[in-house]
């Protein structure tokens, strides 16, 4: 396990190797010297099994790794590439999220809170304005909140960003 930072959880934001990688307890490696072919992150990220979610603790040369697999996946539709929703999808209940639609786990997490919390869905724009959850759009260099992202309209939420243009705060 590589890891450079911890989140606002202190959990370790890490990459995993495969056993057989040339990595030894306690090294120091730069980015650039990581053996990224045995990386697991990076074959999940290849077969389309995982949303890149990006903090700002995180190297440039990571995000683009991750950045470069997810979209050749997503233009591939391989994965969950084929069933993600996160861009324009009706929201009627918990059970949409939960078996009905896929979509990226920050947008997830905020909605599952928000049901266990109200279920005054006229509320959910102040709600998700309340978290503050600070975040970079990397295309654009525009720092705002993820709120202000979501376009909510009745029970049709939009998000017009592809996860790997957003980086989080931590």
């Amino acid at each position: 396990i590589a890891c450079q930072a911890l989140d606002v959880y202190d959990r370790p934001v890490s990459l995993v190797f495969a056993r057989n990688a040339p990595l030894h307890d306690g090294d120091e490696v730069m980015l650039d010297d990581l053996p990224m072919d045995a990386c697991i992150n990076v074959k999940m990220a290849k077969m389309g099994l995982v949303y890149p979610t990006f903090y700002s603790s995180m190297e440039d040369g990571l995000l683009d790794v991750f950045t470069k697999l997810t979209r050749k996946c997503r233009d591939k539709q391989v994965g969950l590439w084929a069933l993600d929703k996160t861009g324009d999808f009706t929201l009627w209940n918990t059970t949409t999220i939960a078996d009905d639609v896929v979509i990226l786990p920050k947008i997830f997490r905020r909605l599952t809170t928000f049901f266990h919390d109200s279920s005054d869905f006229s509320q959910l724009k102040e709600y998700l304005g309340r978290k503050k959850d600070k975040v970079k759009i990397r295309s654009t260099g525009q720092t705002t909140y993820l709120s202000k992202l979501l376009e909510i309209d009745g029970r049709s939420i939009r998000f017009a960003y592809k996860p790997e243009d957003l980086i989080f705060d931590p």
